[in-house]
């Protein structure tokens, strides 16, 4: 399992959101 994978993936969704709000 890579962290750094699920930490970019996490990364992009907050951002995701963060534009969204």
């Amino acid at each position: 399992m890579k962290i750094g994978k699920k930490i970019k993936l996490i990364d992009r969704q907050l951002e995701k959101i963060s534009s969204y709000s």
